[in-house]
């Protein structure tokens, strides 16, 4: 029987599969590099946002304006990403809050202020130029008399307000009219039991 694997034969078979791993490793290596290069490139693009942020809320205080808290949330834990102070009138006109750095994505949002109660929004995709409506289409206000800051309006906020009727400052004032009065006790009655979002 004649045999086809010569020595000769054998070496050329071997150089051959050699050279064959070869290019096939370059070839695997130089494909993996692109990859990651490219992965690189995404990554520096999205972590490095210039993304503006506009909100509607309607506070409940009825005069002059009032400075909100809006804060975005990873959709687990518990730090907030970012945290901006917003200014918006009593009409809830649209505040622009400004450009954000958080890349873009799905967060928790939370919109808070002084006697005001907590308003949630989640899983909401933040994008360039997106807008975020707090007051469900205009049917939601942001309701005063938590002057406790305990997230929730209750007997102790009625009580803190009647004690400082007639006085012309503080958190008790939640109509903003420059003395606390019976208008602000009867927006804290009306209120009393309301909890706030918590996320």
């Amino acid at each position: 029987m004649h045999n086809i694997f010569t020595p000769q034969r054998t070496r050329t078979i071997v150089v051959f599969i050699v050279v064959l791993v070869i290019v096939l490793c370059v070839a695997l290596i130089g494909t993996r590099s692109s990859y990651l290069l490219h992965s690189s490139t995404i990554s520096v693009t999205v972590l490095d946002p210039l993304y503006d942020i506009t909100i509607t809320a309607v506070p409940e205080k009825t005069q002059g304006s009032a400075v909100l808290t809006f804060q975005i949330y990873p959709l687990i834990g518990t730090v907030p990403t970012e945290t901006r102070k917003v200014n918006v009138n009593a009409s809830g006109v649209a505040s622009q809050v400004g450009v954000f750095q958080a890349t873009p994505g799905i967060y928790r949002l939370l919109l808070s202020s002084s006697s005001h109660l907590k308003r949630k929004k989640l899983s909401v995709l933040l994008l360039d130029n997106v807008s975020i409506d707090f007051t469900l289409g205009g049917s939601h206000k942001l309701y005063a008399g938590d002057v406790t800051g305990d997230n929730a309006i209750t007997a102790s906020d009625v009580s803190q307000i009647a004690g400082t009727l007639r006085s012309t400052s503080g958190g008790e004032d939640l109509n903003n009219d420059g003395l606390v009065n019976g208008m602000d006790l009867t927006m804290a009655i009306t209120n009393l039991g309301r909890t706030g979002d918590e996320l």
